[in-house]
């Protein structure tokens, strides 16, 4: 029975990998005002603590080693790891998500992400591929180093640039507030993100 639940989770892990693998830099500047590669990682070792603490309490219960000191001490571990994760996930859903849809997304976007940061890592140090495309987008006068100083979001509140740092520029509003725009926010003289739509002239 555990095996069995071992071989999918570990396919399941594997396919994940895959499509973050494939879909890493789109996810990344996507997602990016709302959780990071270090956050990602944060989420992840929640999830793989909470399902590790479900394993060990059943294996424990069937064994009888829950008892012990050796299991009860692995499974309070693995419960309070879980939970100070899953506390910083709930927090970044409440606080970073603006829709419903974003919030149910968050597990598994924050999953690939740091599944794909593995992968993309490993090939960057094995085989000297980049962790990216290989291009910054924008570069050479166009895309985010086309960006002007003033932006204006949705309501006209302008919001003034900070500087272009590698493949994203940041902008700061007024009361503080700051966005960071990548390529692939960017159609035409608008950009299109998670803290909403921007535009220039």
């Amino acid at each position: 029975m555990l095996d069995n639940v071992i071989t999918v989770l570990g396919s399941v892990i594997v396919v994940i990998c895959i499509l973050g693998f494939i879909f890493f830099n789109n996810l990344r500047s996507s997602w990016a005002n709302i959780i990071g590669i270090g956050g990602s990682f944060v989420i992840l070792i929640g999830l793989v603590s909470a399902v590790a603490c479900v394993l060990l309490l059943v294996t424990g219960v069937k064994e009888g080693t829950l008892f012990s000191l050796e299991g009860a001490g692995a499974a309070l571990v693995a419960a309070l790891l879980a939970a100070v994760c899953i506390f910083y996930m709930l927090h970044v859903m409440l606080n970073r998500c603006s829709t419903m849809a974003q919030r149910i997304m968050l597990p598994f976007v924050a999953y690939l992400l740091a599944a794909a940061f593995v992968w993309r890592l490993a090939a960057a140090v094995l085989l000297h591929l980049p962790m990216s495309s290989g291009e910054v987008p924008g570069s050479g006068g166009s895309g985010v180093n086309a960006l002007p100083d003033t932006i204006y979001d949705e309501r006209n509140n302008a919001w003034e640039s900070l500087g272009v740092f590698g493949d994203h520029a940041e902008y700061q509003s007024n009361d503080g507030r700051r966005v960071s725009i990548y390529h692939a926010n960017i159609s035409g003289s608008n950009a299109n993100t998670n803290a909403g739509n921007f535009h220039w002239w």
